[in-house]
């Protein structure tokens, strides 16, 4: 998947990006205690990836940047089952607080010292 700036809407209200084809979209979504970055089907009910950033903007930034470098591996016709499965789960908020999801991403996309220098925002 490769993606595009697109003017934020009503669930991407921060910052969106569109895939290609306009079957996805990414971006930060808002919420009580800071944001999200957030992957769904453009029209869809909810998100197929949804990592909680709280209030760090950097963090946020990170991890966008990790989201949509393993993103780009994918096709644009991949099931949302599939993504769900591949991408980890977290059970602590905000995501560089839980290890083994954090970990996890950062293997997913390759991304040498990301995890320290997100760790310390």
């Amino acid at each position: 998947m490769k993606f595009t700036k697109a003017e934020p809407n009503e669930d991407f209200a921060i910052a969106r990006w569109l895939s290609e084809s306009g079957r996805w979209e990414l971006g930060f979504r808002r919420m009580l205690f800071g944001v999200r970055v957030s992957l769904a089907k453009v029209g869809a009910a909810g998100c197929c990836i949804d990592y909680c950033a709280a209030d760090n903007e950097g963090l946020a930034l990170i991890l966008l940047a990790t989201v949509v470098q393993i993103l780009e591996r994918y096709p644009e016709e991949v099931s949302d089952l599939q993504l769900r499965q591949d991408f980890p789960t977290y059970d602590i908020k905000p995501i560089n607080k839980d290890p083994q999801c954090w970990a996890r991403l950062q293997a997913m996309a390759g991304a040498d010292g990301l995890e320290e220098e997100a760790a310390r925002g």
